[in-house]
């Protein structure tokens, strides 16, 4: 069985420089410790850009626990404790972190581009992982290059 995590385009460097080692997930739980996976940008065989390892045991968290030090592991994100109690959608986050806007930094803008709002309680599962390299006939493949 292939296993397979799907990522945003903007996550890729992030993903093949190790700035990215951490990912939520609202859903069930479905990666074990030492699991490889693919990752890909879309479910087209041609977008596979890296393979990542499974760390540490996956575990669930509310949205408001994040650390300072989870969103730098999510991709070099900040991440704002007067904001990260509150419901925000997207326009009112565009209120609330007009500093982040500009800068592109802030991990609530971000998980709302994709998840539409920041929900506090909402409870996702942190998957902390690392990129790896594969064998193939004796070669190292690394995987640090995709076009889009």
């Amino acid at each position: 069985m292939i296993l397979l995590i799907l990522f945003k385009p903007k996550d890729v460097q992030k993903i093949l420089n190790g700035d990215k080692t951490q990912t939520r997930r609202l859903g069930v739980n479905k990666w074990n410790v030492g699991s490889i996976h693919m990752t890909k940008i879309k479910f087209s065989e041609e977008s596979e850009f890296a393979k990542v390892m499974i760390t540490k045991e996956p575990f669930q968290q509310e949205l408001r626990q994040i650390t300072s030090q989870d969103a730098m592991s999510e991709g070099g994100f900040t991440i704002h404790d007067t904001c990260k109690t509150k419901f925000i959608d997207k326009i009112y986050a565009r209120m609330v972190c007009k500093k982040c806007i500009r800068n592109k930094t802030c991990f609530q803008l971000t998980w709302i581009s994709i998840n539409k709002t920041w929900k506090p309680t909402d409870k996702t599962w942190v998957v902390n992982f690392q990129r790896v390299r594969e064998k193939v006939d004796s070669k190292i493949r690394v995987y640090n290059s995709i076009t889009f």
